[in-house]
């Protein structure tokens, strides 16, 4: 249910350029932006002069990337295309498009219509955002995120405008307020990009980048209401409302819709053993996002932006854990968000620098205008401010919560860029067709000035901000655990170095020259500046020195760490095609150990399985049965009725099944991760790691306690479990079996194609293998009245009895519970 709260959270607030003036239907101005282009090109010079600027800013961006490191690393590569882009745009204007091919090319692309320069462009940069977030993060901060995004921005459209008024008293009120909407909203591509570098933590990531995304959507409505005024076009109040439903909804709508189409055709195509698999999921992702916003904005005449971020949410929900290779689509959308990103930062460089020459050439701004824009920048950033301090009140008690120290920063990292941009090149286009006179230039300016000097100092300042405000500091507990995770690593080096030096084709290697090189092999310990030849000597968790405080929180700590490798060891059951993958099941496990580490954070100990809800659900459902036999008393049961909860019993304990051995799984896996983590080489145990395995443990016998429940309740549901599992684990050794005899050169990538296409074959008739669905609920309902009456069963869903069986079936007798059983344990 959340994906379908947070989808209506996005479509409520709606909105995007569809409607402008400029564009009444934005499908004929992009058909008709994109013909001229191409016949622009034709006619000045060759067809490829469009690709020349393409190739450039492609080169550009891989030596900026490239240099990232080693020049101004604390600044992000599209703000250096940005400022790369100014300074080409001005050359080119100020040697009079005198660069030959490239500026012939500048000239294509710098007249390109600003509503088809974000339809290229925004939906991919949107999309590779929205499709990673947390959502279980994103619940927990979206009113938040809400608060800054509504009431926020329309207060800074009010204030910008107000001020504004003030200082061009000849611009009327009309477009002054929109000059607030075009400025009153952050710029989503630029704060994802100036976030990501600085790795801003995860909660004020979410925050900031959320008020991004739904603040520009807010502040785009009041703009075409205002633009629509400005230029003196006729709104009629019926029109403007039907606009407004239409875009709270339609948008968001078609968004989930194209994103669940997308997610069932993902899952009918998430085959882990093929290549055409994970070229069509590639080829859906990418289409996803630019069908929906084309859909949208074109057909539905509402708001792409919207759409886009609806079915990104929806995918996030239901679509990773049916990739086919996750770390492959990761990197190939990371390289299209980059892309884009530097395309549309260095387009928006060089209007704004090709317009600030000219405007300088013929002398059509004075002093005053140029020393409006910083005014305007120290306004919006003091406005800002102080009604983000405003509604600190508000901020802090919701969620997570948010310190006076993060309100400063979010108050700093609210960044514009080329979507602004974008809105004052619209605004320019609008004034200048339909009113003329030099406002629309010093409009573009103005906004163009605040988003150059913000980008420049906000931005190359992030990260300073960010570490001088203590927020990307570690505690002494958290430095800790990192100088022991540097002491096991450098311990890595040392033990493969003492095992290889004994070899005798290693006898006649320089000791010296290898310590040297390597620089593990020669350092100390930053811990008690004991050499690293000493490291049988290394100190455990016990032996630091840390108050009772500290101490607690390096428990807190170490119980995070090992919820972290849990997530590690469910993912790595279910992305290799070790297990089945259910949407359903991997959901709730990811979900439980959500909110389990947020009990962890308040000092509880591990519980995820409790949040599984696998107990209260159990009590729950069988109270419903008790109430059907009560029914039953007066009035014939419906036959619908009995096959409706036939089903439902089934899948109930199916998933349960499945939920309860992945946990197992899960849990013995990351006590094996996390005690080679925490054991020294003389075999030394912390104190605190085996209470972790102790409360592990509790979490495996109520999975246990399950899993017993599920073989007295139905056996023959939790015998099909297990036989898919199985069938599923011999089959996953199988495809790891062909692909070392692929890389070992053994057969050829044909030969592998036929193997893997027989297990492709094998998993598609296990996947089929079911349990009858008809269960005879009536004696269900019998065991359950008797049970209730007999034992006195307790149905508050209390955690006292979660790990209690519930009463065996009525046609269960004592000598089949005690037939033995196939194990549970996989």
């Amino acid at each position: 249910m959340k994906i379908f709260a947070f989808s209506a959270a996005f479509s409520l607030l709606g909105i995007h350029v569809s409607a402008l003036p400029v564009s009444r239907n934005l499908a004929t101005v992009d058909a008709e932006a994109c013909l001229n282009l191409t016949r622009e090109s034709v006619d000045d010079g060759p067809p490829f002069l469009v690709l020349v600027l393409l190739i450039i800013i492609s080169i550009f961006g891989g030596v900026t990337l490239f240099y990232q490191h080693k020049f101004l690393s604390g600044v992000p590569p599209t703000l250096k295309m940005f400022v790369e882009g100014v300074l080409l745009g001005s050359l080119h204007e100020w040697t009079n498009q005198g660069l030959g091919a490239v500026s012939s090319s500048i000239e294509l692309w710098v007249d390109i219509d600003p509503h088809l320069l974000l339809a290229l462009f925004i939906p991919p940069l949107i999309f590779t955002d929205v499709v990673k977030l947390d959502l279980y993060l994103l619940g927990k901060s979206v009113v938040q995120c809400l608060i800054l995004a509504i009431p926020l921005v329309l207060a800074m459209i009010a204030g910008l405008g107000i001020f504004v008024k003030f200082l061009i008293p000849e611009w009327s009120y009309f477009l002054v307020f929109t000059f607030g909407a075009t400025l009153g909203a952050t710029d989503p591509v630029s704060v994802v990009a100036v976030l990501d570098v600085i790795e801003c933590p995860a909660k004020l990531k979410m925050i900031i980048g959320g008020e991004s995304h739904l603040g520009d959507l807010t502040a785009l409505t009041v703009f075409l209401i205002f633009l629509d005024l400005t230029t003196g076009a006729e709104t009629e109040s019926r029109s403007l409302a039907g606009f407004v439903l239409r875009m709270m909804f339609a948008g968001g709508l078609i968004g989930f819709l194209f994103g669940s189409v997308t997610v069932l055709m993902i899952r009918k195509n998430s085959d882990k053993t093929s290549s055409r698999a994970l070229l069509l999921q590639l080829l859906l992702t990418l289409g996803v996002a630019f069908a929906t916003f084309v859909f949208a904005e074109n057909y539905i005449k509402s708001s792409g932006i919207t759409g886009v971020v609806a079915a990104s949410i929806v995918l996030a929900g239901y679509s990773r854990q049916y990739f086919s290779n996750v770390e492959i689509i990761d990197r190939v959308w990371q390289m299209i968000e980059y892309f884009a990103s530097v395309i549309i930062f260095t387009l928006a460089g060089l209007i704004l620098g090709k317009a600030l020459v000219a405007n300088i050439k013929i002398k059509t701004f004075e002093v005053r205008d140029y020393a409006i824009i910083p005014i305007v920048y120290g306004a919006l950033m003091t406005l800002r401010l102080g009604l983000v301090f405003s509604f600190h009140k508000y901020l802090n008690s919701i969620g997570y919560g948010v310190t006076g120290r993060e309100a400063l920063m979010i108050s700093w990292s609210g960044l514009r860029g080329a979507v602004n941009l974008a809105l004052a090149i619209v605004v320019n286009l609008e004034i200048t067709n339909k009113v003329g006179g030099n406002e629309g230039s010093r409009f573009l300016l103005i906004v163009g000035g605040v988003v150059f000097l913000m980008l420049l100092i906000n931005a190359s300042t992030a990260r300073f901000v960010l570490s001088s405000l203590g927020l990307s500091n570690l505690s002494q507990v958290e430095t800790e655990v990192l100088k022991y995770i540097r002491t096991k690593f450098e311990d890595s080096a040392r033990i493969v170095y003492d095992r290889l030096a004994e070899k005798e084709e290693f006898e006649n290697h320089t000791s010296g020259t290898v310590i040297n090189y390597v620089s593990s092999l020669n350092v100390k310990h930053s811990l008690d500046d004991i050499p690293l030849r000493s490291h049988r000597h290394r100190r455990s968790f016990d032996q630091l020195d840390l108050s009772a405080e500290e101490d607690k929180l390096l428990l807190k700590q170490l119980r995070n760490l090992f919820y972290s490798a849990l997530r590690a060891s469910y993912w790595d059951q279910l992305k290799n095609g070790a297990l089945p993958i259910r949407s359903v099941v991997s959901n709730i496990l990811f979900t439980s150990i959500d909110v389990a580490r947020d009990g962890v954070n308040k000092g509880e100990p591990l519980k995820d399985f409790k949040y599984t809800n696998l107990a209260r659900t159990k009590e729950r459902y069988n109270r419903h049965l008790v109430r059907i036999d009560q029914v039953s008393k007066y009035l014939p049961v419906p036959r619908f009725m009995i096959e409706l909860y036939g089903k439902v019993h089934v899948a109930y304990i199916y998933n349960g099944v499945f939920l309860s051995i992945i946990v197992k799984e899960g849990h013995k896996m990351a006590q094996k991760v996390l005690q080679e983590f925490a054991t020294g080489v003389d075999g030394s145990v912390s104190d605190k790691i085996d209470t972790i395995i102790e409360e592990s443990q509790q979490q495996i016998q109520q999975a246990e306690n399950y899993l017993l429940f599920a073989q007295s309740e139905d056996a023959k549901i939790a015998d099909s479990v297990q036989t898919t599992i199985i069938g599923f684990k011999v089959l996953e050794k199988q495809r790891l079996f062909v692909e070392k005899l692929k890389d070992q050169g053994i057969i050829n990538e044909t030969s592998r194609i036929k193997l893997l296409r027989g297990i492709r074959a094998d998993r598609d008739k296990l996947l089929t293998l079911k349990t009858d669905e008809t269960f005879n609920i009536l004696h269900r309902i019998t065991a359950v009245t008797v049970g209730t009456e007999d034992q006195g069963m307790d149905m508050t869903g209390s955690d006292s009895d979660s790990d209690s069986l519930p009463p065996r079936r009525a046609d269960t007798t004592d000598s089949d519970l005690r037939k033995p059983r196939m194990s549970m344990e996989i």
